[in-house]
């Protein structure tokens, strides 16, 4: 579930009824893994062959801009709308695991081709919307939904079983999703977040669920310098096409943020390093392992006063 570093409340920063608050945050992070094992290839009529024992490696360099507004009906309630935009770089290889002569070679290429290439994709992800109530000086409570404006593609493995080239990378589910946040500032900072697709798109997706948690401390370094430290749990399950469970996705990975924020006047600048401290997939499919990632945020408060 993305998480605009920075942008909650801190500890006395109390919202006035007509605050309009915007972030806009870029995140990167290259080392994204997968891959999977396979004897399969495709002739040069298009036709599926089998051959030797190899490996389709693919990885992605990820890149996330997010651009979020919240409006402080009161000092309790508030709006937000987040508007994500994704690069995702695919980068395709073969890892011989047995000896394969030059047709078979060629075939596997073919192979690979179809299921994954070197490209980069770029596209608009899924809106979200959200209401926020602030329950005294530390707690935060956020319900919403997710809009379907990401691009959504036809069942990859259908295609794949006739020979099509396709796609497996996505930038939304395709539904209108229930998400729900929750978010203590004190202390310890803490938060909880989760997005829950209810049924399948119009190409018979349905998006897997995604959780994540989180624990942190930040400190007063100055009076306009704060840093933070945060552990950041992660789960997402299996999504399904057709009823069908997709195994490239499902995982469990837990983090580590470092960061800080500086603030000048009415903005402030964020900066954090998140790296990953353990991952596993929850299948033997192409669910990306993370990578590292550095994320800068801008945030700007206009007052109504």
């Amino acid at each position: 579930m993305p998480r605009t570093p920075g942008g909650g409340l801190e500890p006395g920063s109390v919202p006035e009824a007509g605050d309009l608050r915007f972030w806009l945050t870029t995140l990167y992070s290259g080392g994204f893994e997968g891959g999977h094992f396979t004897r399969s290839g495709y002739d040069a009529n298009g036709n599926t062959v089998a051959g030797p024992l190899h490996r389709h490696e693919v990885s992605l360099d990820y890149t996330r801009v997010e651009l979020t507004a919240d409006y402080a009906v009161s000092a309790q309630w508030s709006a937000s709308v987040r508007v994500p935009w994704e690069q995702k770089a695919q980068h395709a290889s073969i890892t011989m695991i047995e000896p394969a002569t030059p047709a078979e070679r060629e075939a596997m290429i073919r192979g690979m081709n179809v299921h994954h290439r070197n490209a980069t994709y770029r596209g608009l992800g899924d809106l979200m919307v959200l209401a926020h109530r602030r329950a005294g000086e530390h707690l935060m409570f956020g319900a919403g939904f997710t809009l379907p404006t990401g691009h959504t593609v036809e069942n990859p493995y259908l295609l794949g079983e006739r020979g099509i080239e396709h796609v497996h990378i996505q930038f939304g589910s395709g539904t209108f999703d229930p998400i729900f946040e929750a978010s203590y500032f004190g202390p310890l900072s803490a938060f909880v977040a989760a997005r829950v697709p209810l049924y399948e798109n119009s190409r018979t997706f349905r998006a897997p669920a995604e959780f994540s948690a989180g624990i942190g401390k930040s400190w007063r370094t100055t009076d306009r310098i704060r840093t933070r430290a945060e552990i950041i749990a992660f789960r997402q399950g299996y999504g399904e096409w057709d009823g069908v469970r997709d195994e490239n996705t499902g995982l469990v990975a837990t983090s580590a943020t470092l960061g800080a924020t500086v603030r000048l006047h009415n903005a402030t600048l964020s900066a954090d390093v998140r790296v990953p401290i353990s991952q596993r997939t929850l299948a033997e499919g192409d669910a990306f392992k993370q990578g590292p990632a550095v994320m800068m945020t801008v945030g700007v408060l206009r007052r109504r006063h």
